[in-house]
């Protein structure tokens, strides 16, 4: 190799080495610059992390503040000794009624496992059905329990309408899982039948046939066929209660509920009771009457004469009057001045005799 030539390849190794300097310099400022923006974007995460904190902090402090102020206003004010706010002797059939009505409630979902009665019986296929509702969104059992049952709803329409919501149901089950045939099947089995007993359902199951056509979005099906199947279980338990003459309301809540309406107007009886404004010593009634919703007191089996405006008891029962009218038996006495002469209905003026009237017994529904 001639000297020129070697002086050449020194030239192009150390222009090759300047290159490489000056392209590892750029890379080094810009992993320099990388780096700073990543401090700075670290004080961003920090400064937003801040944020959070105290917000998080100042709502923390709100709520506990409102807290404070009701255990001030309400906890600490009211003693929740029940036995303070209600000393009036309770009879012991009540008592005994009350346990009836929690283990009625515990047969009722399904928390007792023995049937020695057949309307414990009932309660226990109620409960079976209703868990294929709501746990299996299998609608066969039910079916087949509407079908094989001789008991017939007063209200024809409120009976077909809870016939068409389960089939309707169970032709959306087949054609959300992409049983378009099977669906079609189900539907000229079932909906012919209910359009025969009435043609108002007519334009909703020619809604229903399209649904194979009109392609929805799968998980709003799904979400949209939650709702329906907890609307049916609703519907199948008060349909089921009918059938065995049961209320679908649970007795124990409304005893609970019956509870919570009159907490208010004992509390306030006791404070004034406390403060020596007025004596009142009588352990057979209340000086005041408990507000109850009109829907509690229709279960509610008492009954208060309109003539000694007195609750009738064992002592003084209800006499139902020849025109059916109802007063307490120690009023009868002295309209009829121990049955010596005739009077009239206070209701309806009809004339009455003592002679004429009958006892009458309220019993708990």
């Amino acid at each position: 190799m001639s000297h020129n030539q070697f002086d050449v390849l020194v030239e192009e190794v150390n222009k090759l080495n300047e290159l490489n300097y000056i392209q590892t310099l750029t890379d080094t400022r810009a992993l320099i610059e990388s780096l700073e923006d990543d401090q700075e974007n670290d004080d961003d995460l920090d400064q937003l992390l801040t944020n959070l904190s105290q917000s998080i902090t100042k709502d923390l402090k709100q709520n506990n503040t409102k807290l404070n102020k009701f255990n001030k206003n309400f906890l600490l004010k009211i003693d929740l000794d029940l036995n303070d706010y209600y000393r009036y002797p309770i009879p012991s059939k009540n008592l005994k009624l009350v346990q009836n009505i929690i283990n009625f409630h515990l047969l009722r979902i399904g928390d007792l496992n023995k049937f020695d009665n057949k309307l414990g019986n009932q309660l226990y296929e109620m409960k079976s059905l209703k868990d294929s509702i709501d746990y299996n969104h299998d609608l066969n059992p039910i079916i087949n329990w509407y079908y094989n049952n001789d008991y017939k709803d007063k209200d024809e329409e409120r009976d077909l309408l809870f016939e068409f919501k389960l089939h309707r149901l169970n032709y959306l089950k087949l054609m959300n899982q992409n049983k378009i045939k099977q669906g079609l099947n189900y539907s000229r089995i079932w909906f012919p039948l209910i359009i025969k007993k009435n043609q108002d359902y007519l334009f909703e199951i020619s809604k229903l046939m399209g649904q194979f056509i009109i392609s929805n979005n799968e998980e709003n099906n799904v979400s949209n066929l939650d709702l329906d199947f907890k609307e049916l279980s609703i519907l199948f338990v008060k349909k089921f209660c009918q059938r065995i003459n049961i209320e679908y309301e649970s007795f124990l809540f409304l005893i609970i509920f019956a509870g919570i309406c009159s907490f208010p107007t004992f509390n306030k009886f006791l404070q004034l009771k406390n403060s020596n404004s007025f004596q009142w010593s009588s352990l057979k009634e209340l000086p005041f009457e408990t507000p109850l919703p009109l829907f509690l007191k229709q279960y509610h089996p008492i009954f208060i004469c309109p003539v000694s405006k007195e609750e009738i008891n064992d002592e003084n029962p209800g006499m139902s009057l020849p025109c059916h009218h109802i007063i307490s038996k120690s009023s009868l006495l002295k309209l009829s001045k121990n049955g010596l002469t005739n009077f009239k209905c206070v209701y309806c003026s009809t004339s009455c005799s003592l002679s004429d009237c009958k006892i009458v017994k309220f019993y708990f529904i």
